[in-house]
């Protein structure tokens, strides 16, 4: 039987129903939100932290109060087995749970804060909580762990993208026919700018990644009238209800320009029926709208590993030129470990946090052929802002979109001396290079080290000026030299993309990746590798079809306008010829009687 109130959006105004919908964290949450702001005003050290401090606010918000007792009012009558508070940070929901009766793991990314409350947490509450550094997009749980999930205004914190990952997470570390609630921040349709990837959400992306749910669990007909309101919802509504609810001190400005959606969702008993719903969630992953901005038109990059993993032993990789480490990320997510690299001083502090979340090794080293000191150009761009990307060993020549102005020292390893000095293994499952027109050196100093998946990008003329090591016959020379007789290739020019298997015939102008393959794994994944290629082909020949009767109907359009425009100066020129031989005529006449009367 389905939780009573199972969808809500939170956005009443003061007055009955208002009260009605805090009731259960007046009289349940409030104590533990009182307590509190005791430890604080006491100094305790479980207060020692500022988010601890902070929450002492957030949590007595008017949207908290009333989340909080919609988690209350749903939670199952009697407590059985685990209960997962997912993304908790140093809030007290948790501990009322185990007041409740239900063993509770709280979970969060930030470890200080779960250090934080596994010290001090049962001398301040009373009771005992677990506490694990985790994160939603790879969980450490086993699958069907947990009966309950409860996850408070946590979803909109994460990077879109990585929505459908944690979500399908939940699902998979959830028993059949546990329940999962979930809160999350939505924007109202009239918001003058909402971010595209992070922040709360528009109707249309709450209705792409729970539709899923409410259909597997056989909700979906009460799932409608939410995604209705949502799409009614208006910046009106809420600065109604966020300046009718202020406090000062509460919060800056009167209208935060949010609301929240409550759902609870009882997952179906039939095993098949939650292994298809963890299948869809993370199918969401293609969707236009939650796909990865740090791939860089690089989806089908990543969909060939996935391709490959299920062939792969070795679980292992290294990350070769990490940048913000989206590919150290992706392999993470499919529990491999691995070492990452990036000699970019900007991103150290955000890759050893990297480090520390997916426990893989981070080293600062720029990966070339030889041990070496060497200038690192950093890139600019036109208006000499710093990039992200393209920050190379070698700098570009007269490119005005990437400026290679700046330089600093960096040290240079081999991976035959990373092996040697024995921070690498010597057999690693995939490795990953974008060196930025480096990978060339790379392939060449690595001769002892063996891998079974390879991957490398490639520019050919045309494209940039300098880099000219990453030609691809280079690259593949010098990979059969390392063993690999076969190599999917990702050729892309403008927009269009090409896949194909051991294909050496590239474009001037083409830029992409090449994947190559030890030969037992190609050989065991060929069929499914076959059949991605020719979904791609399908993909490009589609794309092309489509901008084909785009530019037709273009054309034709513009062929109606001229041929109208033709039209009208045909008529106008039927209609003024004849004026303009009328006054051409009277201008003679007159002409003709003024020469009279001088004569």
């Amino acid at each position: 039987m389905h939780a009573n109130g199972q969808f809500d959006l939170l956005v009443d105004l003061p007055g009955a129903e208002f009260q009605s919908k805090i009731a259960a964290y007046q009289a349940e949450l409030l104590p533990f939100v009182s307590r509190m702001k005791e430890l604080v005003d006491a100094g305790n050290p479980v207060a020692s932290h500022q988010a601890f401090k902070d929450y002492t606010t957030y949590c007595r918000w008017p949207i908290r109060q009333m989340e909080y007792s919609f988690f209350i009012r749903n939670l199952p009558a009697q407590p059985t087995g685990l209960a997962l508070e997912a993304g908790s940070g140093v809030t007290p929901f948790p501990y009322l749970l185990t007041q409740k009766g239900w063993e509770t793991i709280s979970t969060d990314i930030e470890a200080d804060q779960m250090e934080l409350l596994a010290a001090y947490g049962k001398e301040a509450y009373g009771f005992a909580t677990q506490h694990k550094v985790d994160d939603l997009r790879f969980m450490q749980f086993a699958d069907h762990s947990f009966s309950l999930i409860t996850c408070v205004s946590v979803l909109e914190h994460l990077q879109h993208h990585d929505l459908p990952t944690a979500l399908s997470e939940m699902v998979r570390v959830s028993k059949p026919g546990a329940r999962i609630i979930i809160t999350t921040d939505v924007y109202p349709i009239d918001h003058p700018a909402i971010p595209q990837n992070h922040g709360a959400f528009t109707a249309a992306k709450i209705g792409l990644l729970f539709t899923p749910f409410a259909k597997a669990c056989g909700v979906f007909e009460a799932f409608v009238p939410l995604l209705n309101k949502i799409k009614q919802l208006t910046m009106a509504n809420l600065e109604q209800f966020w300046t009718e609810h202020w406090q000062p001190g509460f919060w800056e400005g009167k209208n935060r320009g949010y609301c929240a959606i409550a759902m609870v969702f009882d997952l179906p008993n039939d095993a098949h029926a939650h292994a298809a719903l963890i299948k869809e969630l993370k199918a969401l992953t293609k969707h236009p709208l939650f796909k990865n901005p740090d791939l860089y038109q690089q989806q089908t990059d990543f969909e060939v590993i996935e391709t490959l993993l299920p062939f792969l032993e070795n679980k292992t990789f290294l990350d070769i030129g990490a940048e913000l480490g989206t590919f150290t990320e992706f392999l993470s997510s499919k529990q491999m470990r691995g070492t990452f690299f990036e000699p970019l001083p900007k991103f150290a502090e955000h890759l050893q946090q990297l480090a520390k979340k997916t426990q893989c090794h981070f080293l600062s080293y720029a990966v070339d052929q030889t041990d070496r000191q060497a200038d690192f150009y950093m890139a600019c761009d036109e208006q000499n802002q710093s990039m992200d990307y393209f920050s190379s060993l070698h700098p570009l020549a007269d490119d005005k979109r990437i400026q290679h102005k700046k330089a600093a020292t960096v040290t240079c390893r081999s991976l035959n001396s990373l092996l040697q000095e024995g921070l690498i293994a010597k057999h690693i499952g995939i490795i990953k290079i974008d060196t930025e027109g480096n990978d060339l050196n790379v392939l060449k100093g690595m001769s002892e080290v063996h891998a079974d998946i390879l991957m490398c990008e490639f520019f050919m003329p045309g494209i940039y000026n300098g880099w000219e090591l990453g030609h691809p016959q280079g690259l593949i020379e010098a990979a059969k030299q390392l063993g690999f007789n076969h190599y999917i290739a990702i050729k892309r020019i403008d927009e269009y993309e090409m896949t194909s298997i051991d294909n050496a015939f590239f474009l001037d102008k083409q830029w992409g990746n090449l994947i190559f393959i030890k030969d037992h794994i190609f050989a065991a994944a060929r069929t499914e590798l076959d059949n991605l290629v020719s979904n791609k082909e399908i993909e490009l020949l589609t794309k092309v079809v489509s901008n084909t009767e785009s530019l037709r109907q273009e054309c034709k359009a513009r062929l109606d306008l001229i041929e109208a425009q033709e039209k009208d100066i045909a008529r106008l020129r039927k209609n003024q010829i004849p004026r303009v031989k009328s006054v051409l005529k009277a201008g003679n006449r007159f002409l003709q009687k003024t020469m009279g009367r001088r004569s």
